[in-house]
C-alpha cells in the first residue's frame, strides 16, 4: 500500500497484511521452485543459446527471463545449470509435502505443520544456505529505478533474495570478512530473517527492498546508510529493530509495519519524505531525529512508550488520527512547517514540554485522556484545538504564541473551541500573542489561568498570569469550578477583548484579582451565577478614560468589519454593557461603592454612542454634569445655590426693567414707612428665590404671596415673575433629589 493512501477506518480489513502472518503471505505468493518460473526477473532475457543477457541487447527469438533462471544462472561458467545440476549442488530440494524449492526458498514448515532441516539451526547445511547468499548478495549492482513509483527502468541488477528463508544476511561486521560488497544493491521482498541482523554501519544502494520481510529476531541497522529510496513496507519486526543515527537519503516509506519490540530511531535522518501509515509500535524513540521532508504517522498505533524529543520535522508532520496507548514524549520537538493531530488519541500523560510548532498546530477532536504539558510550548502559527477533550488535568503553563501580525487576512489564532477538559487545566503563565478562541469550551474542573495564591507583586515577578496580546473570545463556554484568572494581562486595545466571556458561565466565583487592567468590555453578557472577585482599587477611573480613548482595530474576531464610526459604536456599547454587567454584579454583593462605580462607568460610555437618541444622550451628560452620576451630594446642592442667585438676579433685573416704563413696581405703597432701607420689592425678590430654591419643600413656609403690594398694578411682571418661579422650583427640585439620590448611595440606604 502506497504512503499516498487516503485515511482508512478502524475497523479497515482490506489490506491482506492485517489479516494473515507473513507465512500466510508468503505460501499465498509461492516461492517454490515452480512458483519462481511465474516471477519475472526485470530487465532480463534468456536466449536460444541459453545464455542470460539484457532484454534491450537480446535476440528476437530470446524469451523472458524468470527468477528460477536468476537462481539457476552461473556467473562464473555464464550457463544456466539444469535440476540436475542443482540438486547435486544440494541447491534444489524436496520439502516435506513433496513440493520442490531452491534451498534458499525451503521453508521452516511445510504447510501442513512438518518441519524441513531448517527447523534446526545447527543443521550443516546452513552453511549451503550462507555461501549461496553471500555469493548472490556479491552480484547486486545498480538499478534504475524510479523512487516514487518503484518503476524499473532496464535489467533489475539487484541481489534477488526474494522470498527466502535464511538465518541472517552477512551485513555489519561479518559483511567484510565474508567479503561482501560495500554498497549493497538487494531485493529481499517477503523474506525471513529467522536470527539476529547485523546491518549496522551497511550502505545500502537505491532501490533496496525489504518489502514485507519479517525479522523473527532483533535487527540493527544502526549507522547504516540508504543511499537511495528503500522500502519497509509491511515489515515485521518480532523483537525490535535500532536505526539509530541511520540515514535516508531517499523515499523510504514504513507504511503497515509491525514493530513487535521496542524499536529506535533515534538521530537518524530522513532526507525526503517518509510514511509510517497504519504502522504498529510497541515502543519506540525518535529522539534528535531530523526529517527533512514531510513525516506521516497517520492512523499510526503507538502501543508503549513513544519519545519524540528534540525530533525536528522540517516539512509537515501528521497524526491524523494516531492512537498512544504508552506515555508519548515531544519535549523540545520542532515542527517547521505544521503538525496534525486531529483525531489523535492519548490514553497516557503526553509532554509537549518546550515544543515549538513553526507552522499550524491542528489538535481538532484529539483526546488527551490522562495529564497533558504544555510547559513552555511555542505556538508560531495558527493552534487550534477545536473539540479536544481533556480528560485530566491539562497544563498548559508558560505557552508562548510567538506571533507578529502583518495583515488581518493572514493573522494567527490558536483555538480550543468545544475542548472539553474533564479536570484541571493549568494555563498559567501562557503569553497568546496570536488570537484566542475558547468558544463553547467546557471546563469541569478548576480552570487556572492565573495563580490564585500570589499577590499582584508575585505574580508580576513570576510571569504567573496568562496574557492574551491578541483578540480573545470564551464566548459560550462553561466553567463548572473553580476559574482563575488572577494576574491575568489583557490587550490595552479595548476591541480585542469585546465581548470575551458573553453567554460564557461561571457557576464559581470569577477570580479577577491582582490584574492590572480591567478590560471592562470583556464582561458585556457574562453570566456570573456567585460573583466575581476583584482587588479593593478596581475599578479605576484612569484606566476606564483610558478604554474610552482606544480606538478600536479594523477588524474583530467574531464579526466582519465595518466603518469605522460603526466599530466606535460598538466599542461603546460593549463598554457600557460589559460596566452594566459589573455593576450588578456588585449590586449582588451589596458592594455600594463599586456598584456606583460600574454604574457612572456605564453612562460615560453612554454618552459616547451617538447611535442613540440625541436627547438621551443629553440627559445623561446633565446628570454627570450635575451629580457627578450620582456619586456626589454636594454638587447638586452648589449648583442649587449657583440656581437660587441667578434666580434672584433675573427677578431683580425684570422689576427694575418694568419699573423703568411707569410701573409702579418701585413705588411707596401707602402705609410703608418711606424711610425704611429694604423696599417691599426687593425684599419679595429675596423671599421668591429662596422659596422657590426649596423645590417640594417650600410648602412647609406656608403660602404666601408676593407682590402683594402692588395690587395687581403691574401684570406682565407678575406673569414674567410666575414663569421664572416655575422653571425654578422645577430645576430646584431636580437638584435637590440628585442629592437626596446621592446621600442614599452613599450610606446604602435601601
Amino acid at each position: 500500500m502506497s504512503a499516498s493512501s487516503s485515511h482508512h477506518s478502524d475497523d479497515d480489513t482490506e489490506e491482506p497484511f492485517k489479516k494473515k502472518d507473513w507465512k500466510d503471505l508468503w505460501w499465498g505468493d509461492d516461492y517454490s521452485w515452480l512458483g519462481l518460473s511465474a516471477k519475472l526477473w526485470i530487465g532480463w532475457s534468456v536466449t536460444p543459446s541459453n545464455t542470460v543477457v539484457e532484454t534491450e541487447r537480446a535476440p528476437a527469438d530470446s524469451r523472458v527471463a524468470t527468477l528460477q533462471d536468476y537462481f539457476r544462472w552461473d556467473t562464473k561458467s555464464e550457463t544456466l545449470r539444469d535440476d540436475a545440476a542443482l540438486t547435486q549442488l544440494n541447491l534444489l530440494q524436496e520439502a516435506p509435502n513433496g513440493w520442490l524449492f531452491h534451498v534458499l526458498h525451503l521453508p521452516v514448515y511445510s504447510p501442513e505443520g512438518d518441519p524441513t532441516w531448517k527447523n534446526d539451526p545447527e543443521d550443516p547445511q546452513w552453511d549451503t544456505v550462507e555461501a549461496e547468499v553471500a555469493s548472490l548478495i556479491a552480484r547486486g549492482a545498480e538499478t534504475r529505478i524510479d523512487g516514487s513509483t518503484w518503476q524499473i527502468d532496464g535489467p533489475d541488477r539487484r541481489s534477488q533474495i526474494l522470498g527466502c528463508v535464511i538465518k541472517t544476511l552477512p551485513f555489519g561486521s561479518s559483511a567484510t570478512t565474508k567479503g561482501v560488497n560495500t554498497e549493497l544493491h538487494i531485493n529481499a521482498h517477503r523474506s525471513a530473517f529467522l536470527q539476529p541482523v547485523d546491518a549496522s554501519r551497511t550502505t545500502f544502494g537505491h532501490g533496496t527492498s525489504f518489502h514485507g520481510a519479517q525479522f523473527y529476531e532483533a535487527v540493527d541497522f544502526s549507522e547504516a546508510t540508504f543511499d537511495g529510496s528503500a522500502s519497509f513496507q509491511e515489515v515485521g519486526f518480532g523483537n525490535g529493530a535500532t536505526f539509530d543515527k541511520v540515514e535516508f537519503k531517499g523515499r523510504c516509506p514504513f507504511t503497515l509495519v509491525k514493530f513487535d519490540g521496542f524499536v529506535a530511531f533515534r538521530n537518524a535522518c530522513f532526507c525526503h519524505e517518509v510514511s509510517f501509515l497504519d504502522t504498529t509500535f510497541e515502543g519506540v524513540a525518535f529522539t534528535g531525529t531530523r526529517f527533512e521532508g514531510n513525516a506521516s504517522f497517520q492512523q499510526v498505533r503507538f502501543n508503549d512508550v513513544t519519545n519524540f524529543s528534540k525530533a525536528v520535522v522540517l516539512g509537515k508532520a501528521i497524526f491524523w488520527s494516531a492512537k498512544f496507548d504508552g506515555a508519548s514524549n515531544f519535549a523540545s520537538a520542532e515542527f517547521a512547517k505544521g503538525v496534525d493531530f486531529n483525531i489523535a488519541k492519548f490514553h497516557a500523560p503526553t509532554d509537549f514540554v518546550g515544543v515549538k510548532f513553526c507552522g499550524p498546530a491542528l489538535f481538532e477532536r484529539t483526546s488527551f485522556v490522562e495529564r497533558a504539558e504544555f510547559w513552555d510550548t511555542n505556538f508560531a502559527g495558527n493552534a487550534d484545538f477545536s473539540g479536544a477533550s481533556f480528560g485530566d488535568a491539562a497544563s498548559s503553563a508558560t505557552v508562548t504564541l510567538n506571533h507578529n501580525r502583518t495583515s488581518d487576512a493572514g493573522r494567527t489564532y490558536v483555538s480550543f473551541q468545544n475542548a472539553v477538559f474533564s479536570k484541571a487545566a493549568y494555563l498559567i503563565g501562557c503569553t497568546f500573542y496570536a488570537d484566542v478562541n475558547f468558544r463553547g469550551a467546557l471546563f469541569k474542573g478548576p480552570a487556572f489561568f492565573g495563580d490564585a495564591n500570589l499577590g499582584s507583586e508575585s505574580i508580576n515577578m513570576a510571569g504567573g498570569g496568562a496574557t492574551f496580546s491578541g483578540h480573545t473570545s470564551f464566548r459560550g463556554a462553561t466553567f463548572e469550578a473553580l476559574s482563575v484568572f488572577a494576574g491575568c494581562v489583557f490587550p490595552d486595545e479595548t476591541e480585542k477583548c469585546m465581548a470575551m466571556f458573553e453567554g460564557t458561565r461561571f457557576y464559581e466565583p470569577l477570580d479577577f484579582k491582582s490584574v492590572r487592567t480591567l478590560p471592562f468590555s470583556a464582561f458585556q453578557g457574562i453570566r456570573l451565577k456567585d460573583g466575581i472577585l476583584l482587588d479593593l482599587d478596581h475599578p479605576k477611573q484612569g484606566q476606564f478614560e483610558q478604554a474610552l480613548k482606544t480606538s478600536p482595530d479594523a477588524t474583530t474576531l467574531d464579526h466582519e468589519p465595518g466603518g469605522s464610526d460603526d466599530r466606535n459604536q460598538s466599542h461603546f456599547a460593549s463598554l457600557e454593557a460589559g460596566c452594566r454587567m459589573l455593576k450588578h454584579a456588585m449590586s449582588e454583593e451589596s458592594d455600594r461603592r463599586r456598584e456606583q462605580k460600574f454604574y457612572r462607568f456605564e453612562l460615560q460610555a453612554r454618552e459616547h454612542r451617538r447611535d442613540l437618541p440625541t436627547l438621551s444622550r443629553q440627559f445623561t451628560q446633565l446628570y454627570g454634569t450635575f451629580s457627578e452620576y450620582g456619586e456626589s451630594a454636594a454638587i447638586p446642592l452648589r449648583h442649587l445655590g449657583t440656581l437660587t442667585i441667578l434666580s434672584w438676579l433675573i427677578l431683580l433685573d425684570l422689576a427694575l426693567f418694568f419699573g423703568g416704563f411707569g410701573s409702579d413696581i418701585w413705588a411707596t405703597p401707602h402705609g410703608i414707612n418711606e424711610v425704611s432701607p429694604l423696599h417691599p420689592t426687593f425684599m419679595d425678590i429675596c423671599e421668591l428665590a429662596i422659596t422657590n430654591a426649596l423645590g417640594p419643600f417650600r410648602l412647609v413656609l406656608g403660602s404666601g404671596t408676593s407682590f402683594e403690594h402692588l395690587n395687581g398694578s403691574a401684570p406682565i411682571f407678575g406673569f414674567t415673575v410666575l414663569i421664572v418661579s416655575a422653571l425654578q422650583s422645577l430645576a430646584s427640585s431636580v437638584l435637590i433629589f440628585l442629592s437626596l439620590l446621592a446621600l442614599r448611595r452613599k450610606f446604602q440606604i435601601n
